[in-house]
């Protein structure tokens, strides 16, 4: 296990925050590629031949699967979306393991502390009050 400094995990999160602002636009879901038929009656797809390709993203709305039809011109940037969210979701997890890691730090500190406080308490010289005049 790496021992790290609370300066060192403050430094990843900040890096991992600005790689999340340059992600640029990004989109949830599954791209998946899908053949059909067209409708022209002598295409060689009509006889059960070469099928037209098609993508389509995948994603769950309130328990539903939905699927978002991408025309062909935006395919590579749709995919491009994709990747992104997927990046996003990564480092947003590892920002939230590092901040983890933080508490953890901190509450051991903390314990170390107070358990500190507690034997210089407990070693502490006891002074008893003067009695007094009557």
């Amino acid at each position: 296990m790496e021992l790290r400094t609370e300066k060192r995990i403050q430094g990843s999160i900040e890096l991992r925050i600005r790689k999340l602002g340059e992600l640029g636009p990004m989109l949830q879901g599954t791209p998946v590629r899908k053949y059909r038929k067209c409708a022209t009656p002598d295409c060689p797809c009509k006889q059960g031949k070469k099928l037209h390709p098609f993508l389509v993203v995948s994603t769950k709305v309130a328990r539903k699967t939905q699927t978002l039809y991408v025309p062909v011109a935006m395919e590579e940037t749709v995919l491009a979306w994709v990747k992104n969210y997927q990046r996003a979701k990564t480092l947003l997890g590892e920002i939230s393991g590092l901040c983890e890691q933080l508490v953890r730090m901190h509450s051991g500190r903390a314990r170390v502390a107070s358990q500190r406080e507690l034997l210089l308490e407990s070693n502490a010289p006891q002074t008893f009050p003067e009695p007094s005049s009557i």
